[in-house]
């Protein structure tokens, strides 16, 4: 087992906790993703946990590398992140499962033995935001680009004129956002769009 995490303290409560299981061996810890490259070469670890969130990288791009290196690699984020787009990517990255930092201790020390075993593991609170997505009709990049701009404050004449469309079409545009992510006005499309991890803020 590899533990990557830039917190000393969650990384050494995951640690006490693997290693008081007897088919379980922690073999290295990183807080880094610098320093996880080198222990994931280094100790070859069969199953690793990944934070998403590291002082000198993302933790997805982190995720993608170490599977395209040793694709029988089994990873596992450990996040606060519960945005839906936030863990399509991750698992599109390649993890085999996802987890919360609030996750109880038996239940991650179950998501080891599953995912060793080639299975996924989603459950709970993320298994309730991937459906959620999937209620949610993918944005055309038109789209995405109208709600990104929506986010960061600008109006319908700032859009039309920043893409060099008519107000008109700034509007059907964003009629066709608040319809996609079931909104009823634009601060709760932008909402939607921040918790879901659609938009980064």
């Amino acid at each position: 087992m590899l533990i990557v995490d830039d917190h000393p303290s969650l990384r050494a409560g995951v640690r006490a906790l693997l290693d008081s299981e007897p088919d379980i061996e922690v073999v290295a810890e990183a807080g880094s993703a610098a320093e996880a490259r080198i222990a994931f070469v280094k100790d070859r670890p069969d199953v690793s946990v990944v934070d998403l969130q590291l002082p000198d990288g993302a933790g997805e791009e982190l995720i993608a590398e170490f599977v395209s290196t040793r694709p029988e690699a089994v990873i596992l984020a450990l996040t606060s992140f519960d945005g839906s787009e936030t863990i399509k990517r991750t698992l599109a990255a390649g993890a085999r499962g996802y987890l919360m930092k609030s996750t109880a201790s038996q239940e991650i020390v179950d998501a080891v033995r599953s995912s060793h075993g080639g299975r996924r593991v989603v459950k709970g609170l993320v298994a309730e935001r991937l459906a959620e997505a999937m209620l949610q009709e993918d944005l055309t990049p038109r789209e995405m680009q109208v709600l990104s701009a929506l986010t960061s404050g600008a109006g319908n004449k700032e859009i039309a004129r920043a893409l060099e469309i008519s107000e008109a079409t700034v509007k059907l545009h964003i009629g066709h956002i608040l319809s996609k992510l079931q909104a009823k006005t634009r601060t709760e499309a932008i909402m939607i769009a921040l918790k879901t991890g659609l938009i980064r803020a």
